[in-house]
């Protein structure tokens, strides 16, 4: 029985992926960045406009922008 080297990269590749990967979230670890960036920059729009009712839906347009741009773009 020979062992197909390709398939032992894929499993060693998958394993890895699988220690990057969160799984509440369904996401990588290396879109966690995206999750925070996009509600500062929107709590920042909201702090520019002076009003102060803006903020947390600036705060939740930005998350729920970042939780799409994650699951629309490709792996």
């Amino acid at each position: 029985m020979s062992t197909d080297p390709d398939a032992a990269a894929r499993r060693i590749m998958n394993q890895f992926g699988e220690e990057s990967h969160i799984p509440y979230l369904n996401i990588e670890e290396g879109d966690v960045g995206v999750l925070i960036a996009f509600p500062i920059i929107g709590l920042f729009l909201a702090a520019l406009t002076g009003i102060d009712s803006l903020a947390l839906p600036f705060v939740a347009g930005g998350f729920g922008l970042g939780v799409a741009i994650i699951y629309v773009a490709p792996n």
